[in-house]
C-alpha cells in the first residue's frame, strides 16, 4: 500500500495524526554557484553543511533532492506580466516581448537548463491522545511541529549566512513539486498549470496521482515515460569539494538525484565505538604479552607489521601509539556526535 497523506498548514501529514504518522516540510535551497569557486571557499561551504547537519534535532530526518529541467514558465509568465502592467515605452516593451518569446522557444525546444534544490525535514508523530482526538487537539499538534520546523528553517539560514538562501514551501509549493513528480508529461505541458487542479481537502495521491504505474523488465513506466532508479548504497573511498558536479553536470535533462539522511541513535553508536575500544585493548595486551616472551626475531610478514629487528620495548612503544591513534579517532567521533546532539 502506498503512503498517503494531505497537505495541511503549509506541511506534508503523511498517514494519521498519532504514531503511525510523519510530518514533513520543504524548503527551496538556493545555494551560491561554487563550480568555478577557490578551495578556501569550497572548505567553508563544506564546514557550513556540515554545521546545518549538526543542528537538526536526532529525531529529525533529511531529505536532499536535487533536479534538472528546462522549465522556467512560471518566471517567464511573470517576466511577461510586468511587462504588460509597467512598460509605458514602446521600444522597451518590444524588447522585452522579443526577449520573452525568444526563452519561451527555448524552453519548448529544451534548450535551457534550470537546477532545482529542495530539503525536506521530517519528524516523527511521537505522541498519541488519550482516547478520540478532536479538532483542537489536531490544531495544536500541528502548530507544534509548524513552528519546530519554521525554528529549523531559521537556524539553516542563519548557517548559511550569505551563501545561501532558504525559503520555506507552502501548500501550492509541495503540491508542484510531488505533481510534478508523479507526473512527468507535465514538465513539457508549458501551456498547463496543474495548480488549477488542487484542492486542499483531497489527499495527496487524489490531487497530485493522475497517471498509471507499470512495471517493465527492469523499469517502471510512469505517465508514459520510462523511468528507472539507481541506488548508490556505498560511499567513494575519496571525497573532495565538488565531487558530485560529475553527476550534476551531464548533459541531459528531467533527472533527479535523492539523498536520504537517518540520524544514528547517539547511544547505540557509543555502545559501539566502546565495543571497539574494548576489542583494540584486548588486542594490544595479547600483543603486548607476545612480544615480551618472544626473544628471537622473526621474519616480517607478508602483510606487513612491526620491524622484528627492534627491540620488545620499541615495538611495544609502536603498539602503543597505534592503539592510541585508533582509540583518539573513535573518541572524536564520540564528540562530534555529542556536539551534533
Amino acid at each position: 500500500m502506498n503512503p498517503d497523506g494531505y497537505f495541511i498548514d503549509d506541511m506534508l501529514v503523511w498517514q494519521e495524526l498519532d504514531r503511525r504518522g510523519f510530518i514533513a516540510k520543504g524548503f527551496a535551497f538556493d545555494p551560491a554557484d561554487f563550480r568555478n569557486a577557490p578551495v578556501v571557499a569550497l572548505n567553508e561551504w563544506q564546514e557550513k553543511l556540515c554545521r546545518m547537519f549538526r543542528s537538526l534535532e536526532q529525531d529529525t530526518h533529511l531529505q536532499v533532492k536535487w533536479s534538472v529541467d528546462a522549465d522556467y514558465r512560471e518566471v517567464l509568465l511573470a517576466y511577461q506580466r510586468k511587462t504588460e502592467e509597467l512598460v509605458k515605452n514602446d521600444f522597451t516593451r518590444l524588447v522585452r516581448e522579443e526577449r520573452f518569446q525568444r526563452y519561451w522557444q527555448g524552453m519548448r525546444e529544451r534548450k535551457l537548463r534550470r537546477e532545482r534544490l529542495h530539503l525536506y525535514l521530517a519528524k516523527a508523530i511521537t505522541v498519541t491522545p488519550d482516547g478520540e482526538h478532536d479538532a483542537e487537539y489536531d490544531k495544536r499538534l500541528l502548530q507544534s511541529y509548524a513552528n519546530t520546523f519554521a525554528l529549523h528553517g531559521a537556524a539553516l539560514n542563519t548557517i548559511a549566512g550569505e551563501m545561501a538562501s532558504l525559503m520555506p514551501m507552502d501548500n501550492h509549493g509541495h503540491f508542484r513539486q510531488l505533481a510534478y513528480f508523479l507526473n512527468p508529461s507535465f514538465h513539457d505541458r508549458f501551456d498547463f498549470e496543474p495548480l488549477e487542479q488542487f484542492d486542499p481537502f483531497k489527499s495527496m495521491q487524489e490531487n497530485c496521482w493522475q497517471s498509471e504505474c507499470v512495471a517493465d523488465k527492469g523499469v517502471f513506466k510512469l505517465d508514459g515515460y520510462y523511468n528507472q532508479l539507481m541506488v548508490l548504497k556505498r560511499l567513494p573511498k575519496h571525497t573532495f569539494p565538488g565531487i558530485i558536479n560529475g553527476l550534476t553536470n551531464l548533459p541531459l535533462l528531467d533527472y533527479a538525484l535523492t539523498v536520504n539522511l537517518y540520524p544514528l541513535t547517539l547511544s547505540k553508536l557509543v555502545d559501539k565505538l566502546e565495543k571497539e575500544i574494548d576489542a583494540l585493548k584486548t588486542a594490544y595486551r595479547s600483543q603486548n604479552k607476545r612480544l615480551h616472551s618472544d626473544h628471537h626475531p622473526k621474519e616480517r610478514t607478508a602483510s606487513g607489521g612491526v620491524d622484528p629487528r627492534l627491540s620488545p620495548a620499541v615495538q611495544n612503544g609502536f603498539y602503543r601509539a597505534s592503539v592510541g591513534c585508533r582509540i583518539a579517532q573513535v573518541a572524536s567521533q564520540v564528540r562530534s556526535h555529542q556536539s551534533g546532539d
